[in-house]
């Protein structure tokens, strides 16, 4: 199981995941890899590892590659594990994510917020959200408070908005930095 995997790796390893459809991937709370030695899962062929959403709390230097990632309320929520504990030092490759039709609202298919930092999101495609398909979120509110959404890189990214509308007077946006500075859109 992937709870058993999570357990087991330690930095610099790296997991390929078999073909098929897979439920509570998301790793521990403020489990990490080392800097030059992350933690890396990677599906065994691009897309064919299908993943039940996926949320990071506090998470460092971990590669998630070639996942086909679906969620109902966000498939990847980014977020810290509490005070002066953020995810940082993430990177996102070859993945595809989506959310179901209808059922986000005003919230995002690929959320980052409470201090994330150091995130990379490259070669792959967003579809869904309500009023957001990707969201870096930096401002106030948050227990405990954001702290910004700062120092990520967004490259070579297709998003699509999908079906699903936000609330009235809302604007929509494939891609939204609030409260975040230091972030980098490319290609």
């Amino acid at each position: 199981t992937w709870a058993h995997a999570w357990l087991k790796v330690r930095p610099g390893d790296t997991v390929v995941v078999a073909d098929g459809k897979y439920e509570q991937a998301s790793p521990p709370a403020e489990l990490a890899g080392e800097a030059g030695r992350p933690i890396t899962f990677r599906a065994s062929r691009p897309g064919g590892a299908q993943l039940e959403g996926l949320l990071f709390k506090g998470n460092a230097h971990l590669v998630i590659e070639g996942f086909r990632i679906d969620g109902k309320a966000g498939a990847v929520g980014v977020m810290s594990a509490g005070r002066d504990k953020p995810s940082h030092h993430l990177a996102f490759r070859q993945i595809g994510f989506s959310c179901t039709p209808g059922t986000l609202n005003d919230g995002a298919c690929f959320g980052m917020g409470d201090g994330t930092h150091h995130v990379v999101l490259e070669d792959s495609w967003g579809w869904g959200g309500g009023r957001y398909t990707i969201l870096c979120y930096g401002g106030p509110g948050g227990k405990p408070a954001n702290l910004g959404c700062d120092h990520n890189t967004f490259r070579r990214v297709v998003l699509r908005m999908g079906p699903a509308r936000s609330s009235s007077g809302n604007p929509q946006a494939s891609l939204a930095l609030y409260y975040a500075s230091h972030n980098v859109v490319e290609n």
